[in-house]
């Protein structure tokens, strides 16, 4: 069994060394865990677009960090996966991470009957209490949004800058202590009427331009790529008289060749009428002919390439755990990375090919 699945690994890596080498851009996800053994595991995600304009995303390899989790180990341990799979480097338009190396944490609550909880008396406590309770309500609509497969760069474009948008408003309502949006602190005010002083909301105010203040530090990357995502969304919007070129220079140095095919495309009546009537981003994509307008094609795989989040990563530990559980402990890297290629895949192994080759084998023998 252990054969046939590094049979069927191997065919699924060469299938995807192919189409790594053949599409025009790609981008890479990488996130850090550990397995049931502590042992750091990253994870190594391709997604690129091929000439039929499908998106895929693969893994890549999973690798087992030795000794250290620093950058340092982890560009060290990128390095080996690329030029083991020859990764074209000039191809790779973006790399994603979650933001950090790694994470841990763990939280555990235990209730005792009969102990007192002096905070419950504690007006300012159940105001704070109830506070970040609202506040982490949103972050978790927000963090149900990120999640799924194959999601769009433009997908995380508008999540996270209408969240940046909503503290705005958050702290515009509560300036004027207007509790809408924070069910849980008006539900505590109506509690608290005649019993404690009036709600100063300042310091909320001032812990909400704190996290956006964290927002826009974290994805500033994002917030230069925004200008660009309209050739993608929508390229009939575009006013390059007016406005130019959006895009950066990082998907295209080639302005004025990019100028003169949006020009072009503007004036295509018929990709316009498809527009209207078109509601897949991809569907639309496919229908631009490539040889009539090569350079805004190639900047849209470019974008349509980079990861919208690290999901695919972060649900790879969960099948991990399944795959490498107490009563599996002792898989080996090697053999442990094989599984999970082969359970994670979008790629149909070439069964007759690898049953013939099993054959001439046994035959040789």
């Amino acid at each position: 069994m252990e054969r046939r699945i590094s049979m069927i690994s191997s065919d699924i890596f060469s299938n995807l060394q192919n189409e790594i080498g053949n599409c025009s851009a790609l981008s890479l996800a990488l996130d850090e865990s550990t397995d049931i053994q502590d042992k750091p595991q990253l994870a190594i995600f391709v997604r690129y677009v091929t000439m039929n304009m499908e998106v895929k995303e693969e893994l890549l390899d999973l690798i087992a960090l030795k000794e250290t989790t620093r950058g340092c180990d982890i560009k060290d341990a990128l390095d080996v996966v690329l030029r083991k799979a020859e990764v074209p480097i000039a191809k790779i338009v973006n790399v994603s991470t979650d933001g950090a190396s790694s994470m841990t944490g763990c939280k555990n609550g235990l209730i005792e009957k009969d102990k007192n909880f002096p905070q419950l008396s504690d007006p300012q406590w159940l105001r704070d209490m109830s506070f970040c309770t609202d506040v982490v309500n949103h972050l978790a609509t927000l963090n149900v949004s990120l999640q799924g497969k194959n999601k769009f760069i433009n997908n995380l474009v508008q999540d996270i800058f209408s969240f940046q948008n909503k503290l705005k408003l958050f702290q515009k309502d509560l300036r004027t202590n207007n509790l809408n949006h924070f069910p849980y602190l008006k539900k505590i005010e109506d509690y608290l009427v005649g019993i404690a002083t009036k709600l100063n909301c300042e310091d909320y105010v001032q812990k909400l331009e704190c996290l956006s203040t964290h927002f826009e530090d974290r994805f500033k990357d994002l917030k230069l790529l925004k200008p660009s995502i309209a050739i993608l969304e929508n390229p009939f919007v575009i006013n390059v008289i007016e406005n130019g070129w959006p895009i950066l220079k990082s998907i295209s140095m080639d302005t004025a060749a990019l100028e003169i095919e949006l020009l072009e495309l503007l004036e295509d009546e018929e990709l316009k009428q498809f527009k209207c009537s078109c509601h897949s981003l991809l569907e639309f994509r496919k229908h631009v002919p490539v040889i009539k307008y090569p350079k805004i094609s190639l900047c849209a795989q470019k974008l349509i390439s980079i990861f919208g989040t690290t999901y695919s990563c972060e649900s790879l530990y969960s099948t991990m755990k399944m795959i490498k559980s107490k009563h599996r402990s002792t898989l080996t890297d090697g053999h442990l990375t094989e599984l999970l290629r082969t359970a994670l895949t979008t790629y149909s192994p070439d069964f007759k090919k690898l049953t013939s080759k099993t054959n001439t084998q046994q035959i040789r023998k």
